[in-house]
């Protein structure tokens, strides 16, 4: 119910404030607003049914975008590339400070997801290479992207939410210095040239920017005021970054998360901006989501591009296999329970983005390879949100049920 308050405020603000003065057409307040009203509509339909909430936060986004109603959409009365750089880089942080640093470090288990990493890569590689022939160096790319980890393949299970977000978190910081590497050997061994250098320079310097952002916040010491006060103050750091984000090209993802795995290193700190997202998760992981699925044509998949269903398939199957069956990791992964919407961070949201990067970076890919990318990452958010979360909801509550009074269980043996 708090989540339907703010939209119909925000729809009141849109349609009775100041600015109506000013254009007759929609106004971003006024669609955000709505986009929240019909995303709540559907994340309570989903409730219903006992589906995932992300499941309607997607399908929102799809009626509401290219899929059906055009509402939302890159247009003047809207800046969609501004709000999705300020709810990203909200939720990116939102992530990143949950980051529990493990002291001492379990090199096992680092080694671990490094070898799963490379395995997952180099395996996509060489099916890619030999089945499907696609050119070598576009076929590295695809590997490194899909060493990325994410959303399904980690959730609830008897070990800490902690250390799952660890061990998801140390796997997406190997698949960027895999993605990273490739892109720089590309510049002077591969095909790409001086643009996949730059990209690679864009990661670093979106990782980086975010970490002194990160010290820079921590030495204006306003942790230490009141929660309110704190609030306003993230809110105001969070709206500066993302102008900054858009006018330079960063990612914003990787600067929210930066930050927030930098900051997460301080318990005070952690705790007191913990106190404070508890508040803004349920909304900023709506809005994000729904902004998602506004740029996702369902309709492009009836025709999609030249190879994209044997890479699809290719992708899913390797990373079902490596992260489910390999025996070291097969507790750290079990299937989660699609509840905790961080777990899309790593791999929905952040190759979201990737891809975006990707499809905007002019002569960094030739035609139709960022075009096949981003479709191939459409799909596999699809899959996920739509088929995977709720059948990970279903098995988590079958296994979570409770069973038997352990009174009564004792004294059904004690009868016997």
């Amino acid at each position: 119910m708090k989540t339907l308050v703010v939209f119909s405020i925000v729809i009141a603000l849109g349609a009775l404030g100041p600015q109506r003065a000013l254009t007759n057409s929609l106004e971003p307040l006024w669609v955000l607003g709505m986009a929240g009203i019909v995303a709540f509509l559907f994340q309570q339909m989903c409730q219903r049914l006992k589906l995932a909430p992300v499941s309607g936060w997607l399908c929102a986004g799809v009626v509401l975008g290219l899929g059906g109603f055009p509402l939302l959409g890159p247009k003047p009365s809207f800046p969609i590339d501004h709000t999705f750089a300020i709810v990203a880089t909200w939720v990116g942080f939102d992530v990143g400070i949950r980051m529990r640093w493990q002291s001492p470090l379990r090199w096992p288990l680092l080694t671990a997801i490094g070898i799963n990493s490379l395995l997952v890569g180099v395996t996509v590689v060489v099916a890619l290479v030999l089945v499907l022939e696609l050119p070598v160096w576009v076929a590295i790319l695809f590997g490194a992207l899909t060493s990325f980890w994410g959303p399904i393949f980690m959730g609830a299970t008897e070990t800490p939410d902690d250390e799952l977000r660890f061990a998801s978190l140390v796997g997406t910081g190997t698949g960027l210095v895999l993605l990273t590497s490739v892109l720089a050997l590309s510049y002077s061994h591969g095909p790409f040239g001086r643009d996949a250098l730059q990209f690679a320079g864009k990661i670093c310097l979106s990782l980086t920017c975010g970490a002194l952002a990160a010290e820079v916040v921590r030495n204006l010491k306003f942790f230490a005021t009141r929660p309110s006060a704190l609030a306003v103050s993230m809110l105001g750091v969070v709206f500066v970054a993302a102008a900054v984000i858009v006018q330079t090209g960063l990612l914003a993802v990787m600067f929210g998360l930066s930050a927030g795995v930098c900051l997460a290193r301080t318990p005070e700190i952690c705790r007191r901006s913990c106190a404070v997202l508890d508040t803004s998760q349920p909304i900023a992981f709506m809005v994000l989501f729904v902004l998602i699925g506004v740029s996702i044509d369902p309709f492009s998949f009836t025709h999609p591009p030249h190879g994209f269903l044997p890479i699809f398939l290719v992708q899913v199957a390797v990373l079902l296999v490596a992260r489910l069956l390999l025996p070291r990791l097969s507790r750290h992964l079990f299937i989660g329970n699609g509840r905790q919407a961080w777990m899309w961070i790593p791999r929905g949201v952040l190759m979201f983005e990737v891809a975006n990067h990707f499809n905007a970076a002019g002569g960094f890919l030739p035609a139709p390879w960022p075009q096949l990318i981003r479709q191939v990452v459409h799909a596999e958010i699809l899959l996920h949100g739509l088929v995977m979360a709720p059948i990970a909801l279903a098995l988590m509550e079958k296994r979570h049920r409770p069973g038997p009074e352990p009174e009564l269980a004792t004294a059904t043996i004690e009868t016997q």
